[in-house]
């Protein structure tokens, strides 16, 4: 008599779990029989009507689930080969499924957006095998709509391989097969901007200002950039601004008004709108103002201090006083007037 292995039925129990979690939602679960790693394809449908969204699972069950000391994730280790597979070679998406077939949960995870899986398989001195954690927040069917999230993620990334790898040739042939050619290039320059703006950030994080400024003036002079893409560059130069400020050691009472001066090129910027980044420029202005009222006003209180003491001067005492209690009076109304529009913004989210 032939038996099953436990593992063979262990497995059957791992495919019954992923199709009663997938089935019930309208998916198709396809079983791939001849493959490298891959156990299903999964066709994704709409109120029984296919909307293009395709994605592979390599599924691995088991009776004896090793969770996590606060059962967070749980440790999948895969040989190098079959790692390197699912996170760099896929050309489709591809989720890593574990079915703990006792508990009766099934739990996935996504190679191709695992940064930590893909600096080791890349890596100089690759391992023998990865671990990869399966977060067991990631449940099915329950997370069911994080999952297409994660899988249009996926083409993404994708996608931004194949571009990256193709010739120029090649990318400029394949333009001729896309409807709105001219719109498919306004998205290309918005996207590229988009990447332009966090290696400014990461410029700026490191310190190095000039190479900040002149990627951040590249995106802002550009007249074929979008208005809100400008209006972010414009707000990295301010930081830019004031980071080159500090690391010279320039007077603390000068540092507002670089906020202040980057707050009115913004309200320049978008004079004609739109109007969620009026607004914006128009909170940082008010911001900036109030920075620079209570920088002030702190002046005013140290000298206050000096010329009450036994070396002060009686008559400029007064006049310092006097002042104080005027920018006092200012800081107040400008904090009010701060509060005003934060309570308005608020409400509009809330609205919205």
């Amino acid at each position: 008599m032939i038996e099953d292995s436990q593992q063979q039925q262990i497995d059957r129990d791992g495919c019954r779990l992923l199709r009663e979690a997938l089935e019930p939602l309208g998916w198709l679960v396809n079983e791939i029989r001849y493959d490298y790693g891959i156990d299903y394809d999964v066709q994704v449908l709409a109120k029984n009507t296919p909307n293009g969204i395709w994605f592979k699972i390599q599924l691995k069950s088991s009776a004896s689930t090793e969770y996590s000391r606060d059962n967070s994730f749980i440790s999948e280790q895969i040989d190098f080969d079959h790692a390197k597979h699912y996170s760099l070679e896929l050309r489709d998406p591809v989720l890593l499924v574990h079915s703990d077939v006792v508990a009766r949960k099934i739990f996935w995870c996504a190679p191709q957006l695992d940064a930590n899986a893909i600096a080791k398989v890349t890596s100089a001195n690759p391992p023998a095998s990865v671990t990869f954690r399966i977060p067991t927040s990631n449940n099915l069917p329950e997370t069911a709509a994080i999952l297409l999230k994660t899988v249009e993620r996926s083409y993404v990334a994708l996608a931004g391989r194949t571009l990256s790898k193709s010739t120029l040739s090649t990318f400029a042939e394949t333009l001729r097969y896309q409807p709105g050619e001219e719109a498919l290039l306004q998205e290309f320059q918005v996207k590229t901007n988009v990447l332009k703006l966090r290696k400014v950030h990461d410029f700026l994080i490191a310190r190095r200002y000039p190479e900040a400024r002149s990627l951040a003036n590249s995106i802002l002079l550009d007249p074929e950039t979008a208005i809100d893409q400008r209006f972010w560059a414009e707000s990295e130069i301010g930081d830019i601004d004031w980071g080159e400020a500090v690391n010279g050691n320039r007077p603390q009472a000068e540092l507002p008004r670089i906020y202040l001066e980057n707050a009115k090129r913004l309200q320049v910027l978008t004079k004609s709108g739109p109007a969620h980044l009026k607004f914006y420029a128009l909170v940082v202005r008010k911001g900036a103002e109030l920075d620079q009222l209570v920088v002030d006003n702190w002046g005013l209180t140290i000298l206050l201090h000096q010329h009450f003491g036994p070396a002060g001067n009686p008559l400029m005492a007064l006049g310092v006083f006097a002042a104080h209690v005027s920018s006092t009076q200012q800081v107040i109304a400008k904090y009010n007037q701060c509060l005003r529009l934060a309570k308005y913004a608020d409400g509009s989210c809330l609205a919205h």
